[in-house]
């Protein structure tokens, strides 16, 4: 394949200097130049003080096999270093319950990965935590269709997992061999009915579109025999290149707009299902529980590459395996440097990410009247018919969850670029900047 002009690849694209300059004009106008650049600097084993949190993360980062279009971090699983990780994060998970107050759990979450295959560390990191567990704790886990069997589907709930979040990514054989998922389609379909009549109170979906030779009307046929499967939740993501990965995707503008074309295509068709629109990716049926992580508005992390995000924080564990699990050693690597503004600029992100912003939430955590801080962005999403206020709450309309998607790939996608690079490279940077 011939290399694509420069401005002709998203990639590249994004890390430009005009990207960069109009990421800059964008940011100081609606949050304002106090803290641009943002910067994660070093820890130096001083974290900032934790806040109250009432939601914990956990990343679990071992794989039987790695899909080359994975971002996030990973690695080949073996048994006894998954162990020895295991045992790292239950002495976290102990010397965070002996200092943080004894407030009950709201949702512990399990990432990775593939966090099933440390079920029985899972397992002991629940029993660490059965003192702030209760009947309304909500309890999550992401699953390879691979590891899904009747007997699995019995440990967990008998684990107190209530909700499932499982990587079906395509029911297309040449679609899965193109992602290197080691699965077929019969495999996916039995993993998906073992759960969805497993008795979960959540089975989340995920679906992967925008690969080359990829046909619209797979995708929509694919996310139909989900929801016929009784799937609960379901979320599609086009597939987003990143210079750390092993595939990626050349978005040209051309593919840049089919693939907006079919996002639209398949909320059409969850809409037209009875499924509600929770985030900019996910839809749900009505009355069941979401399976959310990073929309969560607070929440502690554990485990190598974790982040730990409060309402005025936000920290990352060292993304180095083998130094995280160095006992006694220090875990957290770096925080960022913000100020006030950008936090509630940060806050609100995540609640339009959501599609409602509740303005008497804003006023409660902040101190101010969300419509004045905010007033250029409120008009310019009004104006645009992107938003419109109701109850006390700006809902985002279709046309504004798709710029939300839109410039994802101006900030979000450049800086994780940015960052996920140097901190899978570098076990404790000094800082990374993000222009």
């Amino acid at each position: 394949m011939p290399e694509p002009e420069p401005w002709n690849d998203m990639t590249r694209l994004r890390h430009s200097a005009p990207a960069r300059v109009v990421r800059r004009l964008a940011y100081k106008s609606i949050v304002g130049g106090g803290a641009w650049p943002l910067k994660f600097v070093a820890c130096h084993g001083s974290p900032l003080p934790e806040e109250p949190v009432w939601d914990l993360y956990f990343h679990i980062p071992f794989c039987r096999t790695i899909c080359p279009h994975c971002p996030y971090l990973k690695r080949r699983f073996q048994p006894d270093q998954a162990a020895q990780y295991s045992q790292a994060v239950r002495r976290e998970v102990g010397g965070w319950v002996n200092s943080s107050n004894a407030v009950p759990l709201r949702t512990i979450y399990f990432g990775g990965g593939t966090p099933a295959l440390l079920i029985e560390g899972i397992s002991g990191i629940l029993d660490d935590l059965s003192a702030r567990i209760d009947q309304n704790t909500g309890i999550g886990l992401e699953l390879h269709p691979a590891d899904v069997t009747p007997d699995l589907v019995k440990r967990l709930r008998s684990l107190g997992v209530d909700r499932v979040s499982l990587g079906v990514e395509s029911l297309q054989a040449q679609v899965l061999q193109q992602l290197g998922r080691g699965i077929d389609p019969e495999m996916v379909l039995r993993a998906v009915a073992h759960l969805t009549g497993g008795g979960f109170g959540c089975v989340d979906v995920n679906l992967i579109y925008g690969l080359d030779g990829q046909r619209p009307d797979d995708v929509l046929s694919d996310a139909e025999a989900l929801i016929n499967l009784g799937a609960d939740q379901v979320s599609s993501y086009p597939l987003f290149s990143f210079r750390h990965t092993g595939i990626g995707v050349i978005a040209s503008w051309r593919r840049f707009l089919d693939r907006d074309r079919l996002g639209r295509d398949l909320r059409a068709l969850y809409l037209s299902r009875g499924f509600e629109p929770t985030s900019v990716w996910s839809f749900n049926r009505p009355g069941k529980v979401g399976y959310t992580t990073v929309t969560l508005e607070a929440f502690r992390g554990f485990g190598a590459g974790a982040a730990s995000r409060g309402i005025r924080s936000f920290q990352f564990h060292t993304f180095d395996i083998d130094e995280y699990m160095k006992p006694g050693g220090t875990r957290m690597a770096t925080r960022l440097s913000a100020d006030e503004r950008f936090y509630k600029a940060h806050w609100l992100y995540w609640k339009i990410y959501q599609l409602q912003v509740p303005a008497g939430r804003y006023a409660e955590l902040f101190g101010s009247p969300l419509n004045s801080d905010f007033r250029l962005l409120r008009n310019v999403l009004k104006t645009m018919g992107w938003m419109e206020e109701r109850g006390g709450s700006w809902r985002i309309s279709p046309r504004g969850a798709d710029w939300v998607h839109r410039l994802q790939q101006l900030y979000s996608l450049s800086w994780i670029d940015l960052f996920w690079e140097r901190c899978q490279g570098e076990a404790w940077p000094k800082d990374v900047v993000l222009l």
